[in-house]
């Protein structure tokens, strides 16, 4: 992403209150014509947000933090400055006429967040505030003023527009700057790399990293990012300033050249789209509009041929509060009463037709945990010690507690039976599926679901979802398949808020956004998604809402059509949900450094 330094962020008027004791008028021969050697940030910072969603018990001291900055350099340079009790600091790079990042680190050096720096003047290829991890400067001191660290998010926003201090203006490097498109390898860096920065991972780590299930194999090292020897194609697509002269850019990483051929070379978005967010990209060369998705998938993910139903698909419902919960309600068409005599095994009672809902909360404490807290799946329920309150009416509290394999599990649920009204049934028994209200059924086809209600209509994209998280049909995960790459929200009330806005996105372009060149031979990108993850809570799942941000930053190794690459990469929860911070603390940012090596067309 640019930041639009066509406006004069120093003008005249601000030379006359930067912190200097030079004045603008000093001729050439002054000592305020020196060329600035070192750079140096100055601020203020202070927390907001939760702690707890950060995995830390409580805010930290300004004292404990530091504040790190890397530049966008070859080598990269790096420096760091403490915090005071005041949440002033300074740090001095000693380098100029570079991009800078900084992180703001814990007392034990680890990554407790990411300066942001936001533009809200202009807008990202998704219409948000166009904000950047890396920032432009000549030297000298720059004061960054009031910045806050949001505990929630790991996001530490600096308004550009305040920054009182010497910003590089780079409205000369975009004429002519280097075209990065081309094939690439991603390789070793064969620098030093700054501190907290990880080495790529071979392909076998990554894969054992993720596992065949989405959970790491055992005593698998984390690797998010790319791989050694991972190929990629850059696609640079030229523009201008809406309604300027002023060259712009934006960046499509893909696959590979023949996935982008294969999608139709296209942008994904309209011109007139893209143009309400800030470039021009009529005469880009490259066409508008929606991709060309493979044959066979409806809206470019819908696979009617082949999707099918894996599990029943029961009516349900996500509330935000029932009798004072929020949580999930299940419809049936019938129930059973059941009679329990001490001494003996409960018996059910013939169903009786009536039409209801099972609601089960979601809650911090709900499911099985082990004695650290941590989530357990069980499958064995006899011998459980169960313990019922009850918590609201018609609602009853259910802890159970059993040993196995030497440790103590709790399993918790809070839930009831009821009437459509919310009128509780006692002594009901639902039985699975035959009771349910079930939309459809193992092994029926996505596209023969009744869509004549909206319950249909959302069943109906839930299968679809389904089929497509492995692929959809018999493509698999093959990315020479153009296919769309869909955010589903699995907590959704409605058809329409099942699928997540944003751009429209194949499976094998891994981004596209705004290209910000700070000199002529480097430049960086970033992008921020929101999606959804499931996790089960007692014997329902709900979603969590997950910030994902990925920057990129790419510099020309002199005398080579190489480039040393940077990646930071950052995934937190931001649901409010008490299940969801429990499941998902934020993860600390991941950085790459790399060697991107130029291959063959």
């Amino acid at each position: 992403m640019q930041v639009n330094f066509s406006k004069p962020i120093l003008g005249l008027g601000v030379c006359l209150v930067l912190a200097s004791s030079f004045s603008c008028g000093k001729k050439s021969s002054d000592k305020a014509a020196t060329a600035e050697t070192s750079i140096k940030l100055t601020g203020t910072l202070a927390l907001e947000g939760q702690a707890t969603t950060l995995g830390l018990l409580a805010n930290p001291a300004l004292t404990d933090l530091s504040m790190y900055c890397v530049s966008l350099s070859v080598p990269p340079v790096a420096g760091t400055g403490a915090i005071d009790a005041d949440g002033k600091f300074a740090v001095t790079l000693d380098t100029s006429g570079v991009s800078v990042g900084c992180f703001i680190l814990d007392a034990a050096k680890a990554i407790l967040g990411t300066m942001v720096f936001e533009d809200s003047a202009t807008k990202d290829l998704n219409g948000d505030a166009k904000a950047s991890d890396k920032f432009a400067l000549v030297g000298g001191e720059s004061n960054l003023g009031a910045i806050k660290l949001n505990l929630s998010t790991g996001k530490a926003v600096v308004d550009v527009a305040k920054i009182v201090g010497k910003a590089k203006d780079t409205t000369a490097v975009l004429t002519g700057a280097y075209d990065f498109t081309g094939n690439y390898k991603f390789q070793a860096s064969g620098q030093d790399a700054p501190s907290g920065y990880a080495n790529l991972c071979t392909r076998e780590e990554q894969e054992a990293s993720h596992g065949s299930n989405g959970k790491p194999a055992a005593g698998a090292k984390k690797c998010d990012g790319p791989s050694l020897d991972m190929p990629i194609y850059m696609k640079r697509i030229k523009g201008v300033a809406a309604g300027t002269t002023t060259p712009r850019y934006a960046m499509a990483f893909w696959a590979s050249k023949a996935a982008d051929v294969g999608c139709g070379s296209k942008l994904g978005v309209t011109f007139a789209d893209a143009k309400a967010h800030g470039i021009d990209l009529s005469a880009s060369g490259v066409g508008e509009g929606e991709f060309t998705w493979a044959a066979g998938f409806e809206d470019g993910w819908k696979d009617t041929a082949n999707a099918t139903v894996k599990y029943p698909l029961m009516k349900q419902e996500r509330v935000d509060n029932f009798k004072g919960f929020p949580g999930n309600k299940q419809y049936f068409k019938q129930y059973r009463t059941f009679t329990c005599i001490p001494g003996s095994p409960c018996t059910d009672g013939t169903p009786v037709a009536a039409t209801g809902f099972m609601f089960n909360a979601d809650t911090n404490d709900a499911g099985c945990k082990n004695a650290a807290g941590k989530g357990v799946q069980l499958n064995d329920w006899k011998d459980m010690k169960c313990t019922p309150t009850t918590v609201g009416e018609g609602l009853r509290k259910n802890v159970c507690t059993k040993t196995v394999n030497g440790e103590e599990l709790t399993c918790t649920n809070i839930g009831g039976t009821f009437t459509l009204a919310g009128v509780e049934i006692q002594n009901a028994m639902v039985r699975f599926p035959e009771d349910f209200d079930v939309l459809a059924i193992a092994g029926q086809k996505c596209s023969t679901i009744a869509v004549t209600t909206a319950e249909g209509k959302l069943a109906q994209l839930r299968c679809y979802a389904e089929a497509n998280r492995g692929g959809g049909g018999e493509s698999g995960e093959d990315m020479s398949v153009c296919k769309r790459e869909v955010r589903t929200n699995w907590n959704a009330k409605t058809p329409l808020e099942f699928v997540s806005g944003g751009k429209s996105k194949p499976k094998a372009q891994f981004v596209f956004e705004l290209l910000d060149y700070d000199t002529a031979t480097s430049a960086s990108l970033r992008g921020e998604e929101r999606d959804y993850r499931g996790i089960r809570v007692g014997d329902n799942f709900t979603d969590c809402e997950i910030a994902s941000v990925f920057s990129f930053s790419m510099k020309k190794i002199d005398n080579s059509n190489d480039l040393l690459g940077e990646m930071v990469q950052t995934e937190t929860n931001v649901s409010t949900k008490p299940a969801c911070i429990a499941e998902f603390p934020a993860d600390k940012p991941t950085k790459y450094l790399f060697k991107l090596v130029k291959q063959a067309d």
